[in-house]
């Protein structure tokens, strides 16, 4: 009995031992597969880091699906001058109408406008230049409110009520500006065509009135059409100027009434003679 107790406390002493040896192996083990997690990750985040390097670096970029700006942005930039064109074109025949061709400068314009005094010669080049094309813009302003009535004259009753209503203002505000800008520069030796090519398409209007006014009578073959509208443009202009001198006077609109009579008189004359020559033909 005694050495059987003797043994089993010797097993027990020997074996304790044992059971230590076993701990420490596996703790070191874990120990070491954790280091090799730790490696591990640590050249997977260098890796995924010189990836990223590169890519950032690299020549190859990526390609992005968007369009360009670059087309917009201009679009947008081209309609923003367009506009300032338009505005100080507005601005220039307003400073007309208020103060005349005297008050007509860059900077009156510009303030007028209310743009940059530098934009006025970025877009005309000079004032002279701005005032022909402010000059044709108010004729083809002009032009477009009176085509259809013009293409449908057939009396020069009706031509008389035009040029009144062209007179009047109220519905044409810029043959004020017209006239003004034509006196102005009616001795400008480089401007002169020019203001009279910008002209011309209104004379062709008239002289086409008045020939439909002539149809049928023995004075249209002797009338000279091209000329008769010259001359009542340049009437007209003169009247337009000479008016400006003196707001006040009715003479214009007595002129008017008085033009009206005569023509009212002349077509009684010229249906007549249209008879007439009718009835010599069929003789």
């Amino acid at each position: 009995m005694v050495v059987s107790e003797a043994s089993s406390s010797s097993e027990e002493r020997s074996g304790a031992p044992k059971a230590s040896k076993k701990t420490a192996k596996k703790t070191a083990t874990t120990k070491t597969a954790t280091t090799k997690t730790a490696t591990t990750k640590t050249a997977t985040t260098k890796t995924a880091t010189t990836k990223t390097a590169t890519t950032t670096s690299g020549d190859k970029q990526p390609t992005s699906s968007k369009p360009p700006t670059s087309r917009p942005t201009r679009r947008k930039t081209n309609q923003s001058g367009a506009e300032t064109k338009e505005r100080i074109l507005d601005a220039a025949l307003d400073v007309v109408r208020a103060d005349g061709m005297i008050g007509v400068s860059a900077r009156n314009i510009a303030r007028q406008g209310g743009v940059n005094q530098a934009l006025v010669f970025y877009h005309f080049g000079s004032v002279e230049e701005l005032m022909v094309a402010a000059l044709e813009r108010a004729g083809n302003r002009r032009m477009a409110r009176y085509r259809d009535r013009l293409e449908a004259v057939t009396t020069f009753s009706d031509l008389v009520a035009i040029a009144a209503d062209l007179h009047a203002g109220p519905d044409d505000p810029d043959s004020p500006a017209l006239a003004a800008i034509v006196a102005a520069w009616s001795t400008s030796s480089d401007l002169g065509p020019r203001i009279v090519e910008l002209l011309q398409p209104w004379n062709d209007l008239l002289a086409a009135a008045i020939r439909r006014a002539l149809v049928g009578s023995p004075l249209a073959p002797i009338v000279p059409a091209d000329e008769l509208a010259h001359g009542i443009a340049a009437l007209f202009l003169g009247i337009e100027v000479l008016d400006r001198l003196d707001p006040t006077s009715d003479m214009t609109g007595r002129l008017f009434t008085a033009l009206q009579a005569m023509a009212t008189m002349v077509e009684p004359t010229l249906a007549a003679l249209q008879s007439l020559d009718s009835s010599s033909s069929d003789g």
